[in-house]
């Protein structure tokens, strides 16, 4: 036995059904018009030795305010059964042999493909009023996105009400079956749409600041402006999707928070009375900004000490990196590669400027990947020193440099969008007596300490 599905809704993934078939055209094509007007199909196969039976039967499908009541059961009595017969030889072509129309007070002979034709007719605009009427209207959608699920698995995560509407409306005009259930979900076939219930904050209840990014791993990753986290929050409610608000103003979305920050005048004003923020141990009021020369020549570590060895501060650890604004007072800093015992800018087109963000991500990459020889330090002056005994890099805040710009190399204090991608002829620091093996690598080597991923992390090596 097959069945036939009339019509697909093109939101479900399914591929069409294919309707049953006898292989005779007269009775495929009175099949084909049962089923556009809604009926429902099945041919159940004979096979005799000199001929095969076709028995074809429509039944009138019962719309589900129906089910259980008189007129449900009215409904399931109107049938038309055909039998069709075809000889088991090359050419033959088929028979109708009887065809009957029954409801529920009466059953009747017919005999001609003609009155067959037209008792299915009769059949699919009794089977379209019922549908019209019993079907919800437009109007009755819930005003949401609408999940929808294929045979109980979700197959799509919403799409809007208006599309939902248009399916129900088109629907009702084919006179087909859909109803709306008790979670007002539209239903049909094997088919609903779920109304999608969005929660959290809306897009003005976003704190007027920057926010930091945190991943599931707890792991900062940059700071953001109020705007880009109302535009997630919008593309979040749009897709049917829920977010989280705390007390605080923090916003948890698929497991990453967006945490507000204080303005940045505050931190300055801090700092500048000489104020240590929570969590920056370690650090001292930033120093007043000298040139770029002055400050790029500087090297604290010791002759005859490797950078391993001698860099100066606090020492970091893994777990304090895992929230960077609670240790690295500044927000933007300038890498130095330690290259043959002296700091060096890295080439032109790696550009020096990096963000907090991706400082904390080298510093955690490297002491994941050091192997217990890896060390990062803080300094007093908020410069972060990075060191695994084979290669060095320090960050320097650009906060330390006068009339600082991130276009502009400040070692040559030329515009990075014209001085090509070689290296920079200034910017380093003054060589050291004796040279440490360990941090000792040629300039092309050390220069991948400036290169950094597109997401927020650290050097290839360090990955």
């Amino acid at each position: 036995m097959s069945t036939g599905v009339v019509e697909q809704d093109p939101t479900a993934p399914t591929p069409r059904v294919q309707p049953p078939s006898t292989g005779i055209k007269k009775a495929d094509e009175i099949i084909n018009l049962a089923l556009a007007y809604g009926l429902t199909a099945t041919v159940e196969t004979t096979d005799r030795e000199t001929l095969t039976n076709y028995l074809v039967r429509f039944t009138t499908p019962i719309p589900a305010a129906y089910a259980g009541t008189e007129l449900g059961r009215t409904i399931a009595a109107d049938t038309l059964v055909m039998l069709w017969t075809k000889a088991n030889r090359k050419g033959a072509r088929g028979r109708l042999e009887e065809a009957t129309v029954c409801d529920a007070a009466s059953s009747r002979k017919v005999r001609t493909v003609r009155e067959v034709t037209a008792s299915v007719e009769s059949l699919g605009h009794s089977s379209m009023k019922y549908a019209r009427d019993a079907a919800p209207l437009p109007g009755d959608v819930v005003d949401a996105l609408h999940a929808v699920f294929l045979d109980g698995r979700k197959a799509h995560p919403g799409i809007s009400a208006a599309h939902v509407r248009a399916i129900v409306n088109n629907r009702r005009f084919k006179g087909h079956l859909v109803h709306q259930d008790d979670d007002k979900a539209i239903c049909i076939e094997n088919r609903r749409y779920v109304p999608v219930t969005v929660t959290g904050p809306t897009p003005g209840d976003v704190v007027d600041a920057p926010h930091a990014v945190y991943d599931s791993h707890n792991d900062r990753h940059k700071d953001i402006a109020a705007a880009d986290v109302r535009h997630m929050i919008t593309l979040r409610r749009e897709a049917g999707q829920s977010s989280d608000q705390s007390d605080d103003g923090t916003i948890t979305a698929a497991g990453v928070r967006f945490v507000p920050q204080p303005a940045a005048g505050e931190r300055q004003h801090d700092t500048a009375n000489g104020d240590t923020p929570a969590g920056l141990h370690g650090t001292t009021p930033a120093p007043a900004p000298r040139p770029a020369a002055e400050v790029l020549a500087a090297d604290p570590i010791p002759a005859g000490l490797s950078v391993l060895e001698g860099m100066p501060g606090r020492e970091l650890t893994r777990e304090e990196l895992r929230t960077p604004a609670e240790v690295l007072a500044h927000t933007d800093y300038i890498v130095q590669i330690r290259d043959a015992g002296r700091w060096i800018l890295p080439n032109h087109d790696d550009q020096a400027d990096i963000t907090r963000g991706d400082v904390a991500m080298v510093q955690r990459r490297i002491l994941d990947n050091g192997h217990g020889r890896a060390r990062t330090t803080l300094d007093t002056d908020g410069t972060v020193y990075v060191s695994d005994g084979r290669q060095a890099a320090r960050y320097i805040p650009s906060a330390l440099i006068a009339r600082y710009t991130p276009a502009k190399c400040p070692g040559c204090h030329t515009l990075y969008t014209d001085n090509g991608d070689g290296p920079c002829t200034g910017g380093s620091s003054l060589p050291a007596k004796e040279p440490p093996a360990d941090d000792t690598k040629t300039h092309s080597r050390s220069a991948e300490f400036a290169t950094l991923p597109e997401l927020p992390g650290a050097p290839s090596e360090w990955m």
